[in-house]
């Protein structure tokens, strides 16, 4: 992957910067997901996969975490993510 992304200094204050587990988390989801939309096969079924969005699965998700992340512990993480307007 190419390019790069901007982090603004409040994150300092948002509380996923108090969780360094979370915080890598976060920041491996901005890296991940796409910046300019494509068209993904998968399955032989094609997809659009637009800016910002990712078509990873929960299992890949907590691989890419890494380590104690499991697809339960990313299903709550996301779900925090979207209670706070992180993700949708």
């Amino acid at each position: 992957m190419e390019g790069w992304i901007k982090i603004h200094r409040q994150i300092q204050k948002h509380w996923i910067w108090d969780n360094p587990e979370y915080l890598k988390a976060w920041i491996a989801i901005l890296l991940s997901v796409n910046h300019d939309g494509k068209k993904v096969l998968i399955h032989g079924e094609l997809f659009d996969c637009g800016r910002g969005e990712s078509l990873i699965s929960l299992s890949n998700w907590a691989k890419t975490f890494g380590g104690k992340w499991t697809i339960q512990r990313v299903r709550t993480f996301f779900t925090l993510l979207e209670n706070d307007s992180m993700i949708v």
